[in-house]
């Protein structure tokens, strides 16, 4: 014989009953031997585990993404520019990679930039031909 808190359900024989904290008991008729505790507690209903929650990410906007990563590495044979910035006389000056006549890492200005967009995923051509990938 237990104690428990109170009972919500009605109390009758052969039926499994919750208490007001939520526990619940099968109600074994007086006399009667139960196999094992498994047996004594047969839930109602089966409970699914809820899958693991997962932490989520901020997101950039769909026509970002889709941007950034359509051009994300530098076409063939054009060099690319890393940490660069445009300078006012619509030059750029950064960190070049990938290029034949430069050190990998050097620092390098180019000649001002005549076509293409200045912005990161964009090929840009100076005055003098060149040709560069923007990081």
């Amino acid at each position: 014989s237990i104690t428990t808190s109170p009972i919500t359900s009605s109390a009758i024989e052969r039926t499994v009953v919750q208490t007001k904290s939520g526990s619940r008991y099968y109600l074994a008729p007086k006399g009667e031997k139960i196999a094992s505790p498994a047996a004594a507690k047969q839930p109602q209903r089966t409970v699914k585990k809820a899958p693991p929650k997962v932490k989520s990410q901020p997101t950039k906007p769909l026509q970002k993404q889709a941007k950034t990563t359509a051009k994300a590495t530098a076409p063939r044979g054009v060099p690319s520019l890393v940490k660069w910035k445009r300078n006012g006389d619509s030059s750029i000056t950064g960190f070049i990679s990938g290029s034949p006549r430069f050190k990998e890492g050097e620092k390098i200005t180019t000649s001002p930039i005549t076509r293409g967009k200045i912005g990161s995923g964009e090929v840009v051509k100076t005055g003098s031909g060149s040709s560069y990938f923007l990081v």
